[in-house]
């Protein structure tokens, strides 16, 4: 990703460690938003989480993680 004055960033390295995080979070809703974006990224670290999440009480957070 380029931001300003043409530098590369690569957000993978900030957001998938948070968002993995966010897997843990007391809100159902933070959970369905990390698991369905860590769903769409292909990101290796994200694997652990996302078979943890298999288990998660919502059943939209465990639909997002075995995808």
């Amino acid at each position: 990703m380029r931001w300003r004055g043409g530098q590369e960033r690569d957000t993978n390295n900030i957001a998938v460690p948070a968002l993995i995080m966010a897997l843990k979070d007391a809100d159902v809703d933070v959970r369905r938003a990390a698991a369905n974006s860590l769903s769409n990224l292909d990101d290796p670290r994200a694997v652990p989480g996302m078979i943890e999440a298999l288990r998660d009480s919502d059943a939209e957070v465990r639909a997002s993680a075995a995808h």
